[in-house]
């Protein structure tokens, strides 16, 4: 049920960064993405193997789960998302510096939560 309502969510958004209080047509999305990360991270923590939900969700949105703290991600998204549409892709920098991306994306500061021009 839940990897339905994430399905959706990506055909609406273009993206699984979102918060755990979000909810999308009345199921608590962003509880059970929280609930599935936490999942992912504790079958990593116990073995190389990949964690057998992993693939389903990473096809949807690679960046699901993201090796950085997820506070930066949605940040990033929130940037990502008004930036010009040049392309779909997150931009690859650290939080608070520039991106390497074709169009040098400016990366949102953690703080700030708005996208500098």
């Amino acid at each position: 049920m839940g990897l339905a309502h994430a399905r959706d969510y990506v055909g609406v958004h273009g993206h699984l960064a979102l918060p755990h209080p979000v909810q999308h047509n009345g199921f608590p999305l962003g509880r059970w993405l929280a609930s599935k990360r936490g999942e992912a991270g504790a079958h990593a923590r116990r073995t190389p193997a990949p964690w057998p939900g992993m693939q389903a969700l990473a096809a949807l949105d690679p960046w699901w789960f993201p090796p950085w703290a997820f506070a930066w991600s949605a940040t990033t998204t929130v940037c990502v998302s008004c930036s010009p549409p040049a392309s779909n892709h997150r931009p690859s920098c650290a939080p608070g510096s520039v991106s390497s991306s074709l169009n040098a994306t400016p990366c949102c500061p953690a703080s700030s939560g708005s996208c500098r021009n």
